[in-house]
Order: structure tokens, then sequence, then C-alpha cells
């Protein structure tokens, strides 16, 4: 698959099961790109990569080819073949320049030799961007980077998560992805300059990015600045304009692990060093307040959003069983924070 004997733009839907895998970084990389090469305009490709959860990633005597390759070493076809493998940070690096759709972490079951094995897989759907490839380099290079003075919990991962999340909304209800794409960029571009009124910041950073006025028209802009200021709807009421509250809807869409991870580092940065039980006390309270079934970010979206309901169940769930909710706690905070 590095050399892909096809022309550009051939194919609606690629489908690659534990089949790119067997190479380095490098190769992976380099398949992406044949990948999207071939990939028609909204083409979608199914895949699946090793996961660095995996038991063969961390066994230490296969040998290292780079930091994400390894070796197997054993009986079987798999002996002295490379494996590449990943994790959700790298996933988002990997698929830059695409709509990542779905991303599912599944643990597989195997019997060898009479004893019951696992490994685990990232299976996934990607969709190639229609995002405008002069606007897409400015934000990449220019808007980006900011993040980095934004503490953990809203840095450049978080941006990129509810990113993915916008332009799968943003498909369905055939907006302007290049318009909801910025309006995403700059959301949370203030907060490390004033976090209580940060989308009232992070609108007048965007509204003075003359930048952009070569990418949007007078009347797109304003639309773009009110989804900015409006995004957080649980705090001002319902967003102006279906770029607002698409917005709204994907900045409050997250997964227990996302929950505990930007929580606990939230914790990190404006609490200080208090111990791991303050932190999942923390936590606990924070769920309740935020998204249990009272909770004001678990009100209902001003549009429709089935990911988003179906994580919000699975975390109302942990929050109505309080003895697994801080089991759970204890593992992300030994995952995150330790």
């Amino acid at each position: 698959m590095l050399n892909l004997p096809y022309e550009d733009n051939s194919f609606d839907c690629i489908l690659c099961r534990n089949v790119i895998s067997h190479t380095d970084t490098k190769g992976v990389e380099r398949i992406i790109k044949e990948i999207n090469r071939v990939l028609r305009e909204d083409g979608e490709c199914y895949l699946t990569l090793g996961s660095k959860s995996s038991p063969a990633f961390n066994n230490k005597d296969f040998p290292v080819v780079d930091e994400n390759t390894k070796i197997r070493v054993e009986d079987g076809p798999e002996n002295g073949i490379p494996h590449f493998y990943a994790d959700y940070d790298l996933i988002q690096k990997l698929f830059k320049d695409n709509i990542i759709e779905l991303v599912e972490h599944i643990e597989d079951f195997y019997e060898d030799k009479g004893k019951t094995s696992s490994s685990y897989h990232y299976h996934l759907l990607i969709k190639k961007s229609v995002i405008s490839p002069e606007l897409k380099e400015y934000i990449e290079e220019k808007i980006f980077p900011e993040y980095n003075k934004n503490g953990k919990s809203h840095d450049i991962r978080h941006i990129k998560e509810v990113m993915r999340n916008a332009l799968i909304l943003g498909q369905k209800y055939n907006v302007n992805l290049d318009m909801l794409y910025t309006a995403v960029a700059y959301h949370d571009i203030g907060d490390n300059i004033d976090r209580e009124n940060h989308e009232k910041v992070s609108a007048q950073i965007f509204e003075e990015d003359k930048n952009l006025n070569r990418f949007f028209n007078t009347s797109e802009l304003q639309l773009i600045k009110e989804a900015i200021e409006d995004h957080r709807a649980s705090k001002i009421g319902e967003p102006r304009n279906i770029y607002g509250k698409i917005l709204a809807s994907a900045d409050k869409t997250v997964t227990i692990e996302i929950f505990f991870r930007r929580t606990f580092e939230y914790g990190k940065e404006h609490y200080g060093n208090i111990g791991k039980e303050e932190h999942i006390k923390r936590a606990w309270e924070h769920a309740v307040t935020k998204f249990g079934k009272e909770g004001y970010a678990a009100k209902k979206d001003y549009i429709e959003n089935e990911y988003r309901e179906k994580e919000l169940k699975k975390l109302q769930d942990l929050i109505e069983d309080k003895e697994r909710f801080f089991k759970v706690a204890d593992e992300m905070y030994k995952k995150y924070m330790e």
C-alpha cells in the first residue's frame, strides 16, 4: 500500500482491516497519504490500527524499530514482522488532514495453544477533508500554536476533539465546513487570558484577525463570531445560529475517559498539589454538577447529536453507581496523573 496502483480520486470507500500496521511510522504515514490520494472528495476509509495498550507493544523482549513500532519475536506467521502501534493522540496527528468520524478502542480475545490471550485495536472511520487547504494551513500554522499558552484542559488536544465532533455534525446539517472549522479553531483561544469570559475574548481575537478577510465575507465573519461568543450555551442560552449550536453541542460531548483526563488536568492547573483523594472527590462533584441528570451541561441540545447522547448516557450511568465511579476514577488517575 506504499504505492497504490490507482489514479487520484479513484474510490468512494476503502477498507483496511489489519493490513496497514506491518511497517514502521514512516511507512504508515506514507500509506495514509496514498489512501487520501486515491479517495474521492467526501470518500471514506475504514481501517484498524494496533493499540499501544496491547501486551505485544509492551513486551520488552521485542526489538524496537521506532517509538511506535516493534518487531514480533515469536513462533508463527507474525515472527520477524514489524508491527506499528498507536494511541489516541497519535491518531489525531496521523489523520490531521481527515475528518475522523469514529474511533473505537476494542480488546480482542483469541485462543493460542489452549491459553486465552488478548490484543487491542483502534477501529476508525475517516473521511477525506473538504476544508480549504489554504485556510487549514493558516489555522494550523498561526492559530493552533496559540493553544500552547492554555492549560492542558483547554489545549490543542481538546480543540481537535471538539473539531472531530463538530465536523461530523456539520456534514449532517450541510453547513459551510470552512466556517465551522474556523469557529472551532478560535473558540477557546482566549482561555489563558480570561477563563471566566473566554468566549468573549476569543471572539474578539477572531474579529481582530484581518487575515480571515481573504477567506470569508462580512456576513460569514459575523456568523462565526456569534458562534464563538455563544458556544457556552449552558451560560448564555440558545446560540443565535446553527454554527453556534453545533459548536456548543460538540464542545459538550465527552467520553468517560476524556471527562476524567480533562477534570484531573484542570484540577492540577487550578488547585495545585492537592492529593489523589481530593482530585477524585472533586471529579465526582464536578460530574454530578455538570453531567448528572440535573447537570447544567446535560440539558437538551439545540440540535440532534446522537453520539453525544450515547456518551452522556454512559457517563450518567457511571455517576449513578458511585462505587464504580470511584473505581474508574482511580484507574484514570493512575493513567493521567502518576
